[in-house]
Parts: C-alpha cells; structure tokens; sequence
C-alpha cells in the first residue's frame, strides 16, 4: 500500500467526521499519516515537516508521497500561541472586523499582546514587501528534500504565483522536477472562495472527490494535479 504524508491548514486535516472528505478518500485507499492542522501557518508546518523527518529512518522516507498544502505565510506561531489553531487570527488582533464570535473571542485571549502584534506585523511583517518571495522560501525547502522521498507535491491555497514577481516579469512560476511537483492552476481558496466556509475543508462534495481523484492521478500515475479541474463556485 501506497504510504502518504500530508501537511497544511484547514483544506487538508482530517479532523471532520465527513468520510466523503478528500483526506477521508485518501485514508481509506493508501497508508496516511496527516498532520494537517486547520488555522496554522506554513512555517509551524515545516517545523513538524522537519521533525517527522528526524525521527523517520531514510530508507522509509523513500517510499512516501508526500502532500504538502501552503497557507498564508502571516500566520505565525508565536511564543505565546496556546494553540496551533489560533496563528490564523494573529495578524487580525489589531483589527475591528466584523468576524463572528468563535473568532472574536479567540481574538481576545491574545489583548494583552495588541501592542506587539501590531509592531511585528505594521513594522516588520508588511512593511517588508515580500509574500511572494515568503511562499518561495517553502517551496525550496520541499523541492530540496524531494530528492529523499518518492515524490512530494506542493499545492497552493491563498497565494496566487500569478501574482508573483517570478510570474509578472519572467512569465514562470514554480518548476518541477523528477521528484517535486507544484499543484497547477489557481489557488485553491479561489475554487469556493467566501461561499462554503462551515463545510469540511472549505469545499463542497463534489470538489472533495474532484480533489481526490487529481491525488489518486499523482499518486498512481504521476499526473499533476490542477485545481482548474475542480468545480468553480462562484
């Protein structure tokens, strides 16, 4: 049986008890260790990513299939983060949205540090210009440690490379390799973007087996996954 790791936010954990969710799908076909947790960051991902490789033996990262989903690289894990879950309100601490009230009162668990949040993120975060250039930084990371597995996939959720420097003035985006391959197509938010939040992993039914069937294709046949593939909900 085919061995798959997963790692990401909200679009990728299995935490739902829905068995028509994609990560569910995959569950029940091959062997899959999913860290997936919804609401971190990108940078708390490859942190467990370099954990799990420590404490795995190289002769068995070789036979892993590993799915990586990236999430906005503004969420950070902060020193005094209780929770994983919580790095996706952060950088809204400083701001009066009208969010509901799950949102809120994790908003207020973290008053204290207003002052701070709004330095780092005004001061530091956004004042540096460089989100295209942030989500690169990952990309490399895993296209430098494909070599050791069977194959990795990188699948975009929030940040479109249409968007990026590396599109707008050299007319590319990410490139494969042998071992490495970065999810086609858009970002995965924009499928069902601010339509079916309450669902399991922000997507419908039929984008759950949509999305599988293009893991299934990776997987099995080596057939890059494309998000244009999915149904748009607009």
């Amino acid at each position: 049986m085919q061995k798959v790791w997963i790692f990401g936010d909200s679009y990728a954990n299995d935490s739902y008890k829905a068995t028509y969710t994609w990560a569910a799908q995959l569950s029940q076909t091959y062997d899959v260790k999913n860290y997936a947790i919804g609401g971190n960051g990108p940078e708390y991902m490859i942190q467990l990513f370099r954990d799990a490789i420590q404490h795995t033996e190289a002769d068995e990262l070789e036979k892993i299939n590993l799915i990586f989903f990236l999430s906005g690289d503004e969420r950070k894990n902060f020193d005094f983060t209780l929770q994983p879950e919580d790095q996706s309100i952060m950088i809204n601490v400083n701001f009066g949205r009208d969010f509901d009230f799950h949102i809120k009162r994790t908003i207020a668990k973290y008053r204290s540090y207003k002052k701070f949040l709004r330095n780092f993120y005004k001061r530091y975060y956004l004042h540096n210009d460089l989100q295209d250039f942030r989500q690169l930084q990952y990309v490399g990371i895993l296209k430098e440690y494909s070599v050791f597995f069977k194959k990795v996939l990188a699948v975009n959720v929030f940040d479109d490379l249409q968007d990026s420097l590396l599109y707008k003035k050299f007319g590319t985006t990410v490139t494969d390799t042998e071992k490495f391959t970065f999810c086609k197509g858009p970002k995965l938010f924009s499928v069902e973007e601010n339509i079916n939040k309450p669902l399991p992993n922000h997507l419908s039914p039929i984008n759950h087996d949509l999305l599988f069937n293009e893991m299934i294709n990776w997987i099995d046949h080596d057939i890059s996954p494309n998000i244009n593939n999915l149904k748009k909900i607009a």
